[in-house]
């Protein structure tokens, strides 16, 4: 399942910068919502198959997580801090560094502290600032004011980490319950989707950001997962290589089809359906492991880099989306030698103590 998992971070990349040879493949949004659901799926098969106990779980994964979150987010305040120096009236610096934003103490530490720790990266999306007094107010859609809420995240698209960290913490007790309790809890985050959209709020942020709404793709992952446990010692490669090319090929084609909604929905079942298969077929493969390694460190610095080539250099928008993803995953590839892979390897020594 790793090249499904890169091929999604790339999708993320080419709806913020540009198309590859006329390529966009599946929208951003719906690349985060299937990347939740791979997340259920392996949040899982670890605390089935590895995890004993919950302390080590919620430890691995905020090692997981942090050490790579915070490399970034450390060469992106030296970006902000570059370009600030250079471009100091530039209406794209950060919030923090803008004169025309008054912040007073409730608001800075509002927008500093899911900086540095992740959760609330989400929650700020639902507020909006007044920029002469500071003072912070509930809206439905935070795009209808100035300044934007995510000026003050350093790394913008983050905010799907802290969703990740809201599920982590209640992963163990899900994946506890029964298969009928996580159908309800499903049908539950989809009738509470359906009331906010007849009410009007079918738009950023309640559309793919509201965690209880979220919900129903980290839970139908744990499904998926109760799926792969019945087929994991049948014998269907033949069909799972089908699976497969069949599910890489309607990513890929995905841009093309018609009928936005229906092939939303369509995508969806056939994430559930196939990616239980995908998995069986590669879960013994080291390459494909090692591009999924890419997923993450490629969607954490992407758009570092995308603001780095679009303020320091003339290059064509044409070529932004294939110079950002060869810049992203030579970065991660970096990322994941020097310090990802030295904390993994500390991570699953404690898994045998």
């Amino acid at each position: 399942m790793g090249l499904i998992r890169l091929l999604l971070a790339i999708s993320v990349i080419t709806a913020h910068s540009s198309s590859i040879l006329g390529l966009n493949f599946i929208q951003g949004q719906l690349a985060v919502e299937v990347f939740f659901m791979i997340s259920g799926f392996y949040m899982a098969l670890i605390l089935t198959e590895k995890y004993h106990q919950s302390k080590t779980f919620f430890t691995n994964r905020l090692l997981k997580i942090f050490p790579t979150y915070w490399f970034v987010l450390i060469l992106c305040l030296i970006y902000q801090l570059i370009h600030y120096f250079v471009h100091p009236t530039s209406p794209d610096i950060l919030g923090f560094f803008n004169p025309n934003y008054h912040l007073n103490l409730l608001s800075s530490l509002f927008f500093l502290i899911p900086n540095l720790i992740i959760l609330g990266l989400d929650t700020n999306l639902f507020f909006g600032l007044n920029p002469h007094t500071g003072i912070l107010f509930f809206t439905s859609n935070f795009r209808l004011f100035t300044p934007k809420s995510y000026e003050f995240n350093l790394i913008p698209q983050a905010w799907s980490l802290s969703l990740e960290l809201m599920f982590y913490l209640f992963a163990p007790l899900l994946n506890k319950l029964k298969t009928k309790s996580l159908l309800l809890i499903m049908s539950l985050s989809l009738v509470l989707r359906l009331l906010l959209y007849s009410k009007g709020l079918n738009h950023d942020p309640w559309s793919y950001r509201f965690f209880p709404t979220e919900l129903i793709f980290f839970v139908a992952g744990i499904l998926m997962y109760r799926i792969y446990q019945h087929i994991k010692d049948k014998q269907l490669k033949l069909f799972s290589f089908y699976s497969f090319i069949f599910y890489l090929s309607y990513l890929i084609s995905y841009q093309f089809l018609p009928h936005e909604r229906t092939k939303q929905i369509i995508l969806f079942l056939f994430s559930f359906t196939f990616l239980p298969f995908i998995f069986n077929f590669f879960k013994k493969n080291k390459f494909d492991r090692n591009l999924g390694e890419l997923s993450y460190p490629v969607y954490i610095c992407h758009f570092l880099i995308i603001d780095t080539i679009t303020h320091f250099t003339q290059l064509n928008h044409t070529y932004l989306g294939i110079i950002t993803i060869i810049l992203s995953i030579f970065l991660s590839i970096l990322l994941n030698k020097f310090i990802i892979q030295p904390i993994d390897n500390f991570r699953q020594s404690r898994l045998k103590i």
